[in-house]
């Protein structure tokens, strides 16, 4: 009778755990908005450099890859730093463009690809923005800490 007992727990507990992952799925990323921006795709190569940069521009500012989320927890959560989703990469409504959640001033943007498989979300940075980094945001490896 004991093993009946743990073996029911066992499969309560295991789908308790799986139901709480697919909660979490999407969980923190908000649906476009009725009239969400359209951020257009260019590359900024800076003076003396070969390689450049994606960049994404909208109203005037423009934005560079910049780093990762800093996961959270022991599940290594995301979804914490996503703000308001803002709009798109112009031509793929998939390519989402979101504002980072701690980031008042509105110089950071995360881009995620939904409904891709094992997307990675990219923080970027307004390229002339030279506030502090936000507790979320870990830089890339090359980058230089302020």
């Amino acid at each position: 009778m004991k093993r009946i007992i743990c073996l029911v727990l066992a499969a309560v507990l295991c789908a308790a755990v799986l139901a709480g992952c697919a909660v979490r799925i999407g969980n923190g990323r908000k649906p476009l908005p009725e009239n969400p921006a359209v951020f257009t795709q260019g590359e900024y190569v800076p003076e003396g450099e070969d390689t450049g940069y994606t960049t994404l521009e909208n109203g005037g500012k423009v934005f560079v890859p910049y780093g990762n989320i800093r996961a959270a927890g022991p599940m290594r959560d995301v979804s914490y730093a996503y703000g308001d989703c803002l709009g798109y990469v112009e031509g793929d409504e998939n390519d989402r463009l979101y504002a980072l959640s701690d980031d008042p001033n509105g110089v950071w943007l995360i881009r995620f690809y939904e409904g891709g498989m094992m997307e990675v979300p990219t923080v970027f940075r307004e390229l002339n923005d030279a506030g502090a980094v936000p507790e979320s945001v870990e830089p890339f490896e090359d980058e230089v800490d302020e």
